[in-house]
């Protein structure tokens, strides 16, 4: 029997092992950055609503935001509360990330006190709160079932 040589045709690329390897791990990489984008934005979020309910006491404000939600005639949800409570103490993005906690109890406290001027008060189980102190504490409650 005799021995052939592989001829390859000038038109086909040639495609090593190596090139292909590289190529998949180039195109895997591409296609996870985007997801890591993603993954980033979530714990971006996360890490936005942390800071917002750090200001609480962690136990009484998931137990009023239980309440709030087993009372159907405050209408208030879980949709939207971040940017909703955010629009509320006049923060951004950036603003929430780089601010102290001192300075958001103090945001807080004006807006509770705009929030009884206005006469938008939640009454739940014994506390009159302020809308803005009632979503955060809605925000704590869904925090909690997440975890």
């Amino acid at each position: 029997m005799k021995k052939t040589d592989f001829i390859q045709s000038y038109n086909q690329p040639n495609i090593s092992r190596r090139n292909f390897v590289r190529t998949s791990a180039g195109i895997s990489l591409a296609v996870a950055s985007g997801s890591f984008l993603t993954i980033s934005d979530i714990s971006k979020k996360q890490a936005l609503e942390e800071k917002l309910i750090s200001i609480l006491n962690h136990n009484s404000s998931i137990a009023i935001g239980q309440e709030i939600l087993k009372t159907p005639k405050y209408r208030l949800q879980y949709t939207n509360l971040l940017p909703s409570i955010m629009n509320s103490l006049k923060l951004s993005t950036h603003s929430l990330a780089s601010i102290s906690k001192k300075e958001l109890s103090i945001r807080l406290k004006e807006q509770t006190t705009s929030d009884f001027d206005r006469g938008e008060i939640i009454n739940i189980t014994g506390w009159a709160i302020g809308h803005t102190e009632a979503q955060l504490c809605l925000l704590a409650a869904h925090r909690n079932t997440l975890t």
